[in-house]
């Protein structure tokens, strides 16, 4: 699967490029499919038949519901295998599409998959679902694959890839995670927000500390992860406040939770952004000293 999302991604590239240049650099102004499917690296490793390419269009098959998001124009797409992508391109910036988008895909029954099965461990979860630098969407057995990138001029590409190929399913229930909270505090499972990756997760306790840490790439600010992390805590009987600073590069916001012994912890989440494209996130608790 790795190998054809690969070539996907490099599918998606020569049409972005060949969209970014100006008319007198482009040369020649279209690309034949021939050129196209021999970049593909057809030959010895797959034997079946060429890919398909729509230009215009989405492939055959592809479900409605994921060509019609609003403020989306179909660019084309490629069929190969048993994997299908589609291209979307809209006005808006990334971080405002991969929300927009997220909230229409659930709204029309796509929903992230279920979390991996050492999710159980509580904190910042990677985003690994076997599928690299994209997020994953799934409706009943089906599943997508969603990648988006700044559009050379403004706006944004997205790459949908439809997996069919069912073996490789990130769809599939995994173990159900056991409750949050132990016999010492413990952090619910904190999944990223649509559009970043979480790259793993970092973290320790101690007598009276505990911390959980990831860093995100994506187009998402500090801001807004804020707010997304505190809605999950929200949901898993943490208490949040709004955050107690926010700009453009930081956001800070006030978390308590109540461990199994009824011992209420404080603590602070902070969001900071470290590149162009990179934030990283942490949030510690600490229990008040006995007296």
């Amino acid at each position: 699967m790795s190998l054809k999302v690969t070539c996907c991604c490099l599918a998606f590239t020569i049409a972005a490029v060949a969209r970014s240049l100006p008319a007198q650099e482009q040369n020649p102004p279209t690309v034949p499919t021939e050129l196209v499917q021999a970049l593909l690296g057809r030959g010895e490793y797959d034997t079946g038949r060429a890919p398909r390419l729509f230009v215009g269009r989405a492939p055959d098959g592809f479900p409605p519901s994921v060509t019609s998001i609003e403020g989306g124009t179909v660019l084309g797409g490629m069929e190969e295998g048993r994997n299908a992508v589609v291209v979307l391109a809209f006005t808006l910036p990334p971080n405002q599409v991969v929300v927009s988008v997220d909230r229409q895909l659930r709204a029309r029954g796509w929903n992230p998959p279920p979390p991996p099965i050492d999710a159980d461990r509580g904190g910042f979860v990677s985003s690994g679902y076997g599928i690299p630098f994209s997020n994953a969407y799934c409706a009943d057995s089906a599943s997508l694959a969603i990648t988006s990138m700044p559009a050379p001029r403004g706006g944004t590409y997205l790459k949908i890839t439809q997996l069919r190929n069912q073996q490789f399913s990130v769809c599939r229930p995994s173990e159900q995670a056991r409750r949050f909270f132990g016999s010492l505090l413990k952090f619910p499972s904190l999944l990223p927000p649509p559009g970043m990756i979480s790259h793993g997760g970092g973290g320790g306790s101690g007598s009276n500390s505990t911390s959980t840490s990831a860093r995100l790439t994506g187009p998402l600010k500090p801001a807004e992860l804020v707010a997304h992390y505190c809605a999950q805590l929200d949901a898993a009987g943490w208490r949040t406040r709004a955050p107690v600073t926010a700009g453009e590069d930081v956001a800070v916001a006030y978390v308590e939770a109540t461990d199994s012994t009824r011992v209420v912890w404080h603590g602070l989440m902070t969001a900071l952004q470290i590149g162009p494209s990179e934030v990283e996130v942490e949030i510690k608790m600490t229990r008040p000293s006995d007296r």
